[in-house]
Formats: C-alpha cells, sequence, structure tokens
C-alpha cells in the first residue's frame, strides 16, 4: 500500500529529516533551490546511509548518482542492489512506475521541500510493510530549472503502517 501523507517538513517530527532540510535551507543563499555545488555531502556525514541524489528530467525520469547503504539495505535483494548511475525505470522496485514519475512531474511543477510518509511492502520480507518517512528537496546546477533531488528515506520499524493487519 502506498499511501502518501504531505506535511510541512518541520511538522513531521522526524529529526534526521529536519536536519537535511535545514541544511538544504541553509544553502539556498536567498534563491529558490541550492545550487547542486553548493551541497557538500561531508557536511551532512551521518545522513548519508539515507540519502539519495538524482539527476531529474523534465518527463518525470530520474537517475540516481547516489544511493545511500541504508537503502541498498532496504533494497533487499531486488536488482541491482545498489542502482547508483542507474534510471529508476530500469531497476526493480516495490514502487509503481506510472505513479513515481507523475509524482516527479508534479513536483518539478511547483518544486519545493516535500515531506511524504508511506506504507511500503519490502521485497525481502513480503508479509512486512513498514512507514517510511521521505523528504524531497529541489537542487539546480544553472540557478534557472530543478534539475536534481536531494532526498531521503528513514523506515520507521516502531510505526505501524496504514495497511497493518490487528
Amino acid at each position: 500500500m502506498h499511501d502518501t501523507a504531505t506535511l510541512p517538513v518541520q511538522a513531521t517530527g522526524r529529526a534526521m529529516l529536519e536536519e537535511l532540510h535545514r541544511y538544504w535551507d541553509s544553502r539556498r543563499f536567498g534563491r529558490p533551490w541550492p545550487l547542486r555545488r553548493d551541497i557538500d555531502p561531508m557536511a551532512i556525514p551521518r545522513l548519508l546511509p539515507n540519502v539519495f541524489l538524482a539527476d531529474v528530467m523534465p518527463d518525470g525520469r530520474f537517475r540516481y548518482r547516489v544511493f545511500g547503504t541504508a537503502l541498498v539495505g532496504l533494497r533487499g535483494g531486488m536488482k541491482p542492489s545498489d542502482p547508483t548511475g542507474k534510471w529508476f525505470d530500469e531497476i526493480e522496485t516495490v514502487y509503481d512506475r506510472d505513479s513515481v514519475q507523475a509524482s516527479i512531474r508534479s513536483w518539478l511543477d511547483a518544486p519545493t521541500a516535500l515531506y511524504r510518509r508511506e506504507s511500503i511492502r519490502l521485497p525481502a520480507w513480503p508479509m512486512v510493510s513498514v512507514v517510511v518517512h521521505e523528504l524531497r528537496l529541489p537542487l539546480t546546477s544553472d540557478g534557472t530549472r530543478v534539475d536534481m533531488m536531494l532526498a531521503a528515506l528513514y523506515p520507521d520499524w516502531s510505526e505501524t503502517p496504514d495497511d497493518a493487519q490487528p
């Protein structure tokens, strides 16, 4: 089940997402979005295992440039285990590709910080659902249009998924 809730980042209560948002916001320097060159992964080392960076096309396609080690672990046997360098539509995924690309296209129409909460089933444990908290942040390489996405995904094993059976 892929129920999505969208809330302001500050209202999530998720410290790691809020930390990433504060860092991203501090790198905007009065612009709508930070330049990619203003983002220094060494400034956020404890967040990196749950972060991915992707090139984003206007049609909603995206290619992973960086894919955190904790996220690799969540892929649980899907191919490839580390999708760095791959397009989203080239990899195995638990997500509906059309829905994800439509979501990216919609986000590109008004790119801003976006928080999402979803319940997903992981391929390695098909009977188990987990709540995943996502923060999607726009980046630009030229200052005029969003062409990259900085995102973080954090599973919450203690939270009851929306589709859990009593």
